[in-house]
């Protein structure tokens, strides 16, 4: 009995240890991508899927039938496996970060970032277009990653997108081409770390593991009079202007 404990104790542990670590960024030095695929014939509305270099992952689906979150680590080798392929897939080490688009093209969609040679870039192609051996890699990581049970606990995640090309149109187009941001400087932005990892690594989904997590960043929002709503708001940072997004992870 002390000894079943004590093993339960330890791995109470190390999830803990886990998912503190990936509150904040991923080191440049570090080997590690997420994405998000679009896939009409499986009927995903969207499915996020992230991988570190030991084995990490976090997966998010969201479909028609709701949200489902999974989180842990699978084996090391599937890992290994996913990035070798990434250094050696021809789109993704491409100069530009968008790869041809396939009219009426109904396959999977990747958007995909990652890190590269220690550089962080972002792509997004038909899926087919990335390679077979790394469709291959990614589905291996995938299928082990969705045999970890689902994760109940997590509130939901944050994210950021720069607010660049057609969304900043968009944006401007709402609030009128008078509107002028207020900056938020990264001293206060520092106070919140989910805000600054989500500015950090953009399109990434930063873990908000409670209510309390959320309220903050509500809180947040208020005290610098940030344009926007709860879960959808729009702040300027000396990194650049973001589009932040909260989803939550039970589909509230």
């Amino acid at each position: 009995m002390r000894k079943t404990a004590l093993a339960l104790m330890v791995l109470a542990a190390a999830g803990a240890s886990w998912a503190a670590s990936r509150h904040g960024a991923f080191k440049a030095a570090e080997e590690a991508a997420w994405m998000n695929i679009v896939s009409q014939k499986k009927g995903f509305v969207d499915y996020y899927f992230e991988i570190g270099q030991d084995g990490s992952v976090i997966v998010r689906d969201e479909s028609k039938d709701g949200v489902t979150v999974r989180r842990g680590s699978i084996k090391a080798m599937y890992a290994k496996d996913f990035f070798r392929e990434i250094k050696s897939s021809d789109i993704l080490n491409a100069q530009t970060g968008t790869g041809s688009k396939m009219v009426f093209y109904k396959g999977d969609q990747l958007r995909i970032s990652a890190y590269i040679n220690g550089e962080l870039r972002r792509f997004q192609a038909p899926l087919n277009r990335f390679g077979e051996a790394f469709s291959y890699a990614m589905t291996e990581a995938r299928k082990a990653a969705e045999k970890l049970p689902p994760d109940e606990n997590v509130a939901g995640f944050l994210s950021a997108e720069p607010l660049t090309g057609a969304l900043r149109d968009d944006f401007m187009s709402r609030v009128g081409q008078d509107y002028e941001f207020k900056l938020v400087e990264t001293y206060d932005l520092q106070k919140s770390k989910h805000l600054m990892a989500a500015v950090k690594q953009p399109h990434r989904l930063i873990p908000l593991e409670s209510d309390k997590d959320i309220k903050a960043i509500a809180d947040f929002i208020t005290k610098h009079k940030i344009y926007g709503l709860r879960d959808l708001f729009y702040v300027k940072t000396t990194r650049g202007e973001f589009r932040f997004r909260i989803q939550y992870a039970r589909g509230k």
